[in-house]
C-alpha cells in the first residue's frame, strides 16, 4: 500500500509538471505564431507587442502615417511559405534562417532576429535577400 501511494505521489508531480513544460515555447514556435500573428494583422499596432522593446522605441518615433505606409510596404513585401531551415542560439536569444518565396514568386532566403525579455520570446528583426 506504501508503495501504490508513493507511486500516486510521484505521478502527480510528472503529471502536474506536463502544463509548465508545455508553456516553454521554442524560437521557431515563437516565430511559427509571430507569422500568424502578421498575416492576420491590420497595422503595426496588431502585433508591436511581440516586438523587442528597442523595436517598440523605434516604432514609437515613427509618425502615424509614416507607419501605415510602411506597414503597407511590408505586407507587399512580405515573402509567403516561410519555412525555419536552422534555429541557433545566441547570448540573448536565437537567431533562424528562414526561405520564403519572394513576391516575384522566386524563392528566397532571409534571417530573423529574436532575443528573450522578461522570459519570453520577442521579435527584433528579419532581413531577406531579395
Amino acid at each position: 500500500m506504501k508503495r501504490l501511494s508513493v507511486s500516486l505521489v510521484v505521478a502527480a508531480f510528472v503529471v502536474g509538471m506536463v502544463p509548465l513544460a508545455a508553456q516553454q515555447t521554442t524560437a521557431t514556435r515563437f516565430f511559427t505564431a509571430y507569422q500568424a500573428a502578421w498575416a492576420k494583422a491590420k497595422s503595426f499596432q496588431d502585433i508591436v507587442a511581440m516586438h523587442s522593446k528597442a523595436s517598440q522605441a523605434e516604432l514609437a518615433k515613427m509618425p502615424a502615417d509614416q507607419q501605415k505606409m510602411m506597414f503597407e510596404m511590408s505586407k507587399e513585401m512580405a515573402p509567403k511559405g516561410v519555412k525555419v531551415v536552422k534555429e541557433t542560439a545566441t547570448a540573448t536569444g536565437a537567431t533562424l534562417e528562414l526561405t520564403g518565396t519572394g513576391p516575384d514568386g522566386k524563392p528566397i532566403k532571409g534571417k530573423a532576429e529574436l532575443v528573450k525579455e522578461g522570459g519570453e520570446w520577442k521579435m527584433v528583426k528579419q532581413n531577406w535577400e531579395m
